[in-house]
């Protein structure tokens, strides 16, 4: 059985594979995002499995890291994962533009730390 830590580091990892291919997704930008009704949903599963991966850390995990903004992540995949049909894709965009850097860079930050590729 492995530890809570060594399970932590390999969920960063499948945490920064999702980052990657989800910074791949938004690299066509605003205009790309609204026309592309494929991309919004993958970009919205993308954002669901995250936010799995996230709930998934130990609880060590997030008192480490108290700054995370998890429960906010939780909101936004319980809305992905429960709108059915009633996701609003421009408030959606907002929050990849505005606060998905900011978390993929705390975690990506973290995984660095912890030496996790």
């Amino acid at each position: 059985m492995i530890s809570k830590t060594e399970r932590d580091n390999v969920l960063l990892g499948e945490i920064l594979d999702e980052l990657v291919i989800i910074d791949k997704r938004i690299a066509g930008g605003k205009k790309a995002y609204l026309t592309d009704e494929n991309l919004q949903d993958a970009i919205s599963m993308r954002l669901i499995t995250l936010s799995e991966l996230l709930n998934a850390l130990s609880d060590e995990f997030h008192e480490e890291n108290g700054d995370l903004p998890i429960v906010r992540v939780r909101g936004l995949r319980n809305l992905l994962a429960h709108a059915y049909g009633k996701i609003d894709f421009e408030r959606l965009w907002k929050i990849i533009e505005e606060d998905y850097p900011l978390l993929s860079s705390r975690l990506r930050k973290i995984a660095a730390d912890k030496n996790v590729s």
